[in-house]
């Protein structure tokens, strides 16, 4: 499945699911356990993946518009290589206000 995860749910679901964080680069501040960086990913496969977005891709979560990832297609391969190839599932953390469109919030009580 596709998840959604709040910043402040973030260590329930990493505790609870073992996922692969992934980030753009060493910027992204906060990142549990051993990041990889999107591009360090390609052609590896994990059984969750836990994304850490970049600006641009929190715009699409936020809006469901896919055409706020631009047009650089360095980045377009990078957001590619981050989503795809997890076995069991994909989350994508979150600001605690978030509302993302078309993804399903986790919910740790759950």
């Amino acid at each position: 499945g596709i998840f959604a995860v709040r910043r402040s749910d973030a260590r329930i679901y990493f505790e609870r699911f073992d996922p692969q964080p992934l980030r753009l680069d060493a910027r992204t501040k906060g990142v549990l356990g051993c990041p990889v960086n999107f591009g360090a990913a390609k052609g590896k496969t994990y059984e969750r993946k836990m994304i850490y977005p970049h600006g641009k891709l929190l715009d699409v979560l936020r809006t469901g518009e896919v055409v706020r990832l631009g047009q650089a297609p360095s980045t377009i391969a990078k957001v590619y290589v981050a989503i795809t190839r997890a076995r069991q599932s994909v989350s994508f953390i979150v600001p605690d206000d978030a509302q993302p469109k078309g993804i399903v919030l986790f919910d740790p009580k759950d």
